[in-house]
């Protein structure tokens, strides 16, 4: 019974040390220059893993509905929530993380209690300013933001990180002199209460998001091996280098890489598949932090592949819409089989014709095309 309890209770508190990750990072509660509507919420993921934020909500004065996300948020990565409205439809241009009205009109200039609950509504972070924002600036559009110790005003970083505060050590003369390098900056404690501080702000290498895309070839057709590629762009943002690639192509067959390289495939019938590519940062993890879903459209070859000039020559007929590369395609004759020479293309709707003295034999009799994998090429 004791190991029961203990278990239930364990089952309970792991969701929450997930949840415990994500924190409100910075707030734009005056919107920016161009717009007082405009105003965001950024958001951050501390953990190693991606958590949905499905159903989630932020709230304001405690039980008024700020906005309610849909999205993931990837493992030590940033979602922007972004107010929109009829005079401000796009809060930060190129930036769409999570967008649409706020509820409750917003925030007020004047200060705010916001919090953020799960799905089942517990609460995962509080910020309680009601009296007044302990940073930001209205009249320059320069947000609120968390260094780590307390809240501090600084240009905005939308989806990256914040500002970076030293503080700066004075040293006392009898002539002291203003410092250009410095400016002062209120920065807020715990609670309400705010602290003055005199600080230097650099600002730090914007790390972009990771990205991943998975590439399908163009023309793919049935029984044909093909490459398929992928990009993985701004790697440097993700802190865990043990991580790996998992393809699924739809057709039962997966592929796991630890380096991203490209991977030869072939399907074996016609059809849309769909095609995705995961990048876990463990063996262990349940979910993956990136992922790319694309579709391959596999198309049945068709040709018309027949003797001429007396069986001293073939001529192969696409039937198909799309470019058709016959290279390595086996042709079995009643003098052998013969293979095409990689690259040897045939345009949609289009014919070639090859030599019997080109293929290597006396005469082309019964000629009929295979694909790489032995099935058929016929024309329906």
């Amino acid at each position: 019974m004791k190991y029961t309890v203990w278990l239930f209770l364990g089952a309970l508190l792991l969701p929450c040390v997930a949840f415990g990750d994500v924190k409100i990072n910075e707030v734009a509660w005056m919107g920016t220059t161009k717009s007082q509507y405009s105003e965001w919420i950024e958001l951050y993921n501390s953990g190693e893993e991606a958590i949905s934020l499905t159903g989630w909500k932020l709230y304001k004065d405690g039980n008024s509905v700020l906005y309610t996300l849909s999205k993931s948020i990837a493992a030590h990565g940033y979602l922007l929530i972004e107010r929109t409205t009829a005079s401000a439809p796009d809060a930060v241009e190129g930036i769409s993380d999570e967008s649409g009205p706020f509820g409750a009109s917003g925030l007020r200039n004047t200060g705010e209690n916001v919090s953020l609950k799960d799905s089942k509504g517990n609460v995962v972070d509080t910020l309680s300013f009601s009296s007044g924002w302990p940073a930001g600036e209205a009249a320059s559009g320069k947000t609120m933001q968390w260094d780590g110790t307390g809240w501090i005003t600084a240009e905005g970083t939308p989806d990256a990180a914040n500002v970076t505060v030293t503080d700066v050590v004075s040293e006392t003369t009898s002539n002291p002199a203003p410092s250009d390098d410095t400016e002062n900056t209120t920065a807020a404690s715990a609670g309400n209460k705010t602290l003055n501080k005199s600080v230097t702000m650099k600002a730090p290498p914007v790390l972009k998001k990771p990205t991943l895309a998975a590439t399908v070839p163009k023309n793919i057709f049935q029984g044909v091996s093909d490459e398929y590629s992928a990009s993985f762009e701004n790697a440097d943002a993700i802190k865990n280098p043990l991580g790996y690639f998992y393809w699924n192509m739809g057709d039962g067959t997966t592929y796991i890489q630890q380096t991203l390289s490209l991977v030869p495939h072939a399907y074996h019938y016609a059809g849309t598949y769909t095609v995705s590519l995961s990048y876990y940062l463990s063996p262990s993890a349940s979910k993956p932090i990136l992922q790319s879903i694309v579709s391959a459209i596999v198309t049945k070859p068709l040709a018309t592949v027949e003797a001429m000039d007396d069986d001293a020559a073939l001529r192969i007929t696409n039937n198909t819409s799309k470019t058709m590369d016959i290279g390595q395609w086996p042709i079995t004759m009643t003098e052998g089989i013969r293979s095409m020479p990689g690259m040897t293309m045939i345009g949609a709707k289009a014919s070639i014709v090859i030599s019997a003295q080109t293929l290597g034999v006396s005469a082309v009799r019964d000629p009929v095309l295979h694909t790489p994998d032995g099935t058929k090429v016929l024309r329906q």
